[in-house]
């Protein structure tokens, strides 16, 4: 079962001291059928941001396969701030025991964290995966475009990273027709990758994107400490 992030954010009124929720609030229906959301500044799916902003699927992914030797969390779950706006905990509430790992930081801490530490992930790719991730990606550090956290079923065969290495040697550049072919005769053939990978990098857009926004929110630097994400997961 997949995991999901409810991200949120909140601004400290510079008058009032209190937490306000940023942006719109969204209800549907009445009852057990009410349905509150707001503004979000991330909606990804993202199983390493999740680690490193609350420990959530550390290291692990779906049926507990293992993706990787997990990141440093900024905290275990916080729970909900005790100052949190009423916006914010409407939605809390609407999701009840569904929503787990409640936490939030303010962008102070999410800027003196440490995004250049690394951490080693893994995965299975498929022959045509691993010939696309050697060509270039894998010698500049970078890790494959896509993987899984496992691969089963009667006529998938797993392979060592050095098996696969000597499986596909001499055939990175293969074009058209050929590579083509030597797909085709490997079809279900998975081989183990291992890639060292920073934590900027792992956390995605959430870097390029959601920082950004969240710094526009708080006026620059200088109001670092006036913004904070307030989060919480569902599965």
């Amino acid at each position: 079962m997949g995991c999901d992030i409810h991200f949120y954010t909140e601004k400290r009124n510079a008058e009032t001291g209190k937490w306000e929720f940023v942006g719109e609030v969204t209800r549907e229906g009445e009852g057990d059928e009410k349905w509150v959301s707001g503004t979000s500044l991330y909606d990804g799916r993202s199983y390493n941001l999740f680690a490193i902003l609350a420990n959530v699927r550390n290291g692990r992914g779906f049926a507990g396969c293992k993706t990787g030797e997990g990141f440093a969390p900024i905290s275990l779950p916080r729970g909900i701030p005790e100052d949190a706006s009423a916006e914010y905990r409407e939605i809390v509430d609407c999701w009840d025991c569904d929503g787990h790992s409640h936490s939030y930081h303010t962008l102070r801490q999410l800027l003196d964290y440490d995004w250049v530490q690394s951490t080693q992930l893994q995965g299975w790719l498929d022959v045509a995966t691993w010939l696309d991730w050697s060509r270039w990606a894998r010698e500049q550090g970078f890790g494959p475009e896509s993987y899984s956290g496992f691969v089963s079923g009667q006529s998938v065969q797993h392979l060592t990273t050095e098996q696969m290495d000597k499986l596909v040697d001499g055939k990175i550049y293969l074009r058209g027709n050929e590579r083509a072919d030597f797909v085709k005769q490997h079809e279900g053939f998975y081989g183990q990758a291992f890639w060292q990978v920073p934590y900027y990098r792992a956390a995605g857009g959430f870097m390029s994107e959601t920082i950004p926004q969240l710094l526009a929110i708080a006026g620059g630097v200088e109001g670092i400490d006036n913004v904070r994400i307030v989060f919480f997961f569902d599965n």
